[in-house]
């Protein structure tokens, strides 16, 4: 069990395991979301970064 899991269970927000690619997924969703709340990528990186996290993995 991660760090995050047990995190979450010991918050009391969920009472489920929460599988390591998910929280992958999630973190890298996030910090590409704060770029874009920062301005530091337009509307169409955001949404073109959030569709490789999403796609099979091609070497970029």
């Amino acid at each position: 069990m991660t760090d995050y899991n047990k995190r979450l269970i010991l918050d009391g927000k969920t009472h489920r395991r929460v599988r390591d690619s998910s929280v992958i997924i999630n973190d890298k969703l996030t910090a590409i979301w704060e770029g874009y709340k920062n301005n530091e990528i337009g509307t169409m990186e955001l949404l073109s970064k959030c569709s490789k996290v999403y796609s099979p993995s091609e070497k970029e």
